[in-house]
């Protein structure tokens, strides 16, 4: 499974093996927020959530006291999910072997200059190795039940992708399509009145060009500032509605086949297009669609439901006390 990444002390290493530093053992006196079957958990552990939690819902922005609320609900219910699984791995007897806990934390520690850079950087966290290791531990416990219970139970069939096909023919319409060519003379976004001028004054000059009948292709090597297509003779392929810049669906739409379009501005410049070709909306046969993509779609949906339904039964099996608001 791919593991995103983000930056510790300047180093690229996994979320997962980060998270476990974000947070310690319960210490002292700490303010305990639920209890899971009474495995407690701490208030450091739900404000650690909760930074985790934060910049997916920011995006660096401000945000209201009700989506903060939504966020410390939604903490507070990773936390408790997380526990029911734990507890539920423990149940089962799943075991894990050390050289795969050991494995982890070398992975770690590949994201630290130093051995005594991590050993600083873990001393922070309040853990001792032996911590981490249960923390480790806990982590490949979850990942094993959710193998064992959700993921290898998995198994799209082709009636299944058949079934799926034929009650959601909707979602298999392919729709209108134009091949486009074009040609850019492009305009710094920053420039004065003077400099659109100018390239609106070149771009007509093509535009005349092309109705005395020159080939557009040729014409497109030779002035389109488009370097993406240019050596193309500015062919664009195929495209539908909502893919082009607006100005140019709008313009595609007054032309026919062969057609060319007068100069259309854009924040890039001016552009000349020319319609190639049109394919009509078309409706998918079973053997057309991307069976790869829909196989990955299923797979999805049946494990988030077999996911939410391991835990919504964990959940009504369990006593589960909060202790805030």
């Amino acid at each position: 499974m791919k593991t995103d990444k983000i930056k510790a002390n300047g180093v690229l290493v996994g979320t997962v093996t980060i998270w476990m530093l974000m947070f310690g053992p319960l210490q002292a006196g700490e303010k305990i927020i639920a209890r899971v079957n009474k495995a407690k958990i701490p208030e450091s552990a739900f404000i650690a959530e909760i930074n985790r939690q934060l910049p997916y819902a920011s995006y660096h922005a401000n945000i209201s006291k009700e989506k903060y609320h939504e966020i410390q609900q939604k903490a507070l219910n990773n936390l408790i999910i997380q526990e029911l699984l734990y507890q539920e791995a423990r149940r089962q007897k799943i075991q894990i072997p050390r050289d795969q806990i050991r494995k982890q934390i070398d992975i770690m520690k590949q994201g630290f200059k130093a051995e005594a850079d991590f050993n600083a950087a873990l001393k922070q966290t309040g853990m001792s190795l032996k911590d981490l290791e249960k923390r480790i531990e806990r982590k490949l416990l979850i990942d094993a039940l959710l193998k064992k219970e959700v993921y290898d139970q998995i198994n799209i069939t082709d009636n299944m992708l058949r079934d799926y096909y034929e009650n959601n023919k909707q979602k298999f319409i392919l729709p209108e399509q134009y091949k486009v060519r074009h040609i850019l003379i492009s305009v710094d976004p920053g420039a004065l009145k003077a400099g659109w001028l100018e390239g609106l004054k070149k771009a007509e000059t093509i535009y005349k060009r092309l109705l005395l009948g020159e080939d557009f292709a040729k014409i497109a090597k030779e002035v389109s500032d488009d370097t993406t297509s240019n050596d193309k003779g500015g062919e664009l392929g195929w495209f539908h509605k909502g893919q082009l810049i607006a100005s140019l669906e709008r313009a595609l739409e007054q032309l026919k086949v062969g057609e060319i379009s007068s100069p259309i501005r854009s924040i890039y410049g001016y552009h000349i297009i020319r319609l190639e070709g049109i394919q009509p909306q078309k409706q998918l046969s079973f053997d057309e669609i991307d069976r790869n993509l829909l196989i990955k779609r299923l797979e999805k949906k049946a494990i988030e439901a077999r996911k939410d339904s391991l835990v919504a039964r964990l959940k009504s099996q369990a006593d589960i006390q909060i202790y805030i608001d």
